[in-house]
């Protein structure tokens, strides 16, 4: 599996999720959205002038990841303003 963010003009760098891993909050702070915010999003929005938008995965909507991204200062949509509306 590979994890990957577009926007307008660009891509960031695709992000590899180890075979047979369980993706739960944690795998996807410490494997995903950290390297994520440290080499693509502060470079690609150093005025962080970006929303982060998920899909409806259990690990991409917990409230942990809520959490980590309200604390690192990235603007994001929050699941409850978009799942209802993603079939």
């Amino acid at each position: 599996m590979v994890w990957m963010g577009i926007s307008v003009n660009v891509a960031t760098k695709p992000r590899f999720v180890q075979p047979g891993a369980k993706i739960n909050s944690e795998y996807y702070i410490q494997k995903i959205l950290k390297p994520f915010l440290k080499e693509d999003y502060r470079r690609l929005y150093p005025n962080g002038n970006a929303v982060f938008h998920q899909d409806s995965a259990p690990s991409n909507a917990s409230r942990v990841i809520q959490k980590f991204l309200t604390d690192q200062q990235v603007q994001f949509l929050r699941p409850q303003r978009w799942m209802t509306n993603s079939l």
